[in-house]
């Protein structure tokens, strides 16, 4: 089973399309996965191609389902302990079987530049990307995911049309990076917008590769941050203070690409928002957590031992959670000694 999505943007065309006429099909959940027809596809699995016949479906989130028959047809061993399968035929060929669910099923469709040029230091620009010529020329929208540490993409949601986008990149270094055309930038996976009616994409009316915006870079572990600069000033109307929500509507955006009609819903969804930008973090209400002891007693623990300074660092941050209202006591049979 393929999604019937994802087949649209890297599916090949010149395959016809054999009208579904079987038994609906259910997904995990019971719901139907609107099956809408047969394509036949080369499948590349443990070092060798086979043509199969797919089943297209619009109500199914992955990107592909390969059933237990096919597998076995091939004679395919798994051993999911040690995260390797290989052919009965061949047992000394083995591969890797990746257990990374998180990020199963992405599309990782790459984004090249399309244009030579310059960003100097510690600086943004907008860049013109494309996807292979292999890609669908149909319109989708796609959520991207930077691939380099020197320029690095934006993580963001872009709308993909006749193969191009525009996408905000970073050079997070000290000197000058040149971008050349087909110099790979991000990966684009495509983006559910059904699942998630309040996310609006909205294009880039403008592009200028020579606008760029100063920027701070943060380096902490394995990620890189870039933070715009804010110059405070005591005789600038502008000037906000972090401890006030006010700068969310009195944010300078006279220097961006949107429109005065774009700046407006921008502000209003911040101010709309605002609980984001506090310091104090709240609780949520949309989740409650219930532990059905049933019949069984409590039992009697002691306290963990540990030591003074532990001790000390554990006092500090129950302190801290019982005055932000994270936690309360308890005194429950229950309860941790």
């Amino acid at each position: 089973i393929i999604s019937f999505q994802h087949w649209s943007i890297i599916g090949d065309k010149s395959s016809p399309l054999t009208p579904y006429t079987g038994p609906d099909i259910h997904g995990p959940e019971g719901s139907s996965i609107c099956p809408v027809g047969w394509v036949t596809v080369d499948i590349a699995i443990a070092g060798i191609i086979i043509q199969h016949k797919t089943i297209l479906a619009k109500n199914f989130k992955h990107l592909i389902l390969i059933g237990n028959d096919l597998m076995k047809n091939i004679g395919i061993v798994l051993d999911i302990q040690a995260n390797k399968m290989w052919l009965r035929t061949k047992p000394n060929l083995q591969y890797d079987i990746s257990s990374d669910l998180s990020n199963a099923g992405r599309l990782d469709v790459p984004l090249l530049s399309t244009q030579l040029c310059t960003i100097p230091p510690y600086c943004m620009a907008f860049i013109q990307v494309k996807t292979p010529s292999s890609i669908s020329s149909v319109t989708w929208e796609a959520s991207v995911s930077g691939v380099h540490r020197d320029v690095i993409a934006a993580n963001s949601l872009v709308r993909i049309q006749n193969q191009y986008c525009t996408i905000q990149v970073a050079n997070c270094c000290s000197k000058s990076q040149v971008i050349y055309p087909g110099q790979h930038f991000g990966t684009a996976d495509l983006y559910d917008s059904e699942n998630d009616d309040t996310t609006l994409v909205l294009p880039i009316t403008s592009l200028s590769t020579t606008s760029t915006l100063p920027c701070n870079i943060v380096e902490s572990s394995d990620q890189i941050y870039c933070s715009t600069q804010v110059k405070k000033s005591s005789n600038n109307n502008n000037s906000i203070t972090l401890n006030s929500l006010n700068f969310l509507t009195e944010l300078n955006l006279t220097d961006s690409d949107l429109t005065l009609q774009q700046t407006e819903k921008l502000k209003s969804l911040l101010v709309k928002y605002d609980q984001c930008f506090e310091n104090r973090l709240g609780r949520t209400s949309l989740v409650h957590h219930q532990i059905d002891t049933g019949n069984t007693k409590p039992i009697k623990l002691r306290p963990y031992r540990v030591s003074p300074a532990r001790k000390e660092i554990i006092s500090t941050e129950i302190t801290k959670m019982l005055n932000e209202g994270i936690i309360e006591p308890c005194n429950s049979p229950y309860a941790a000694p």
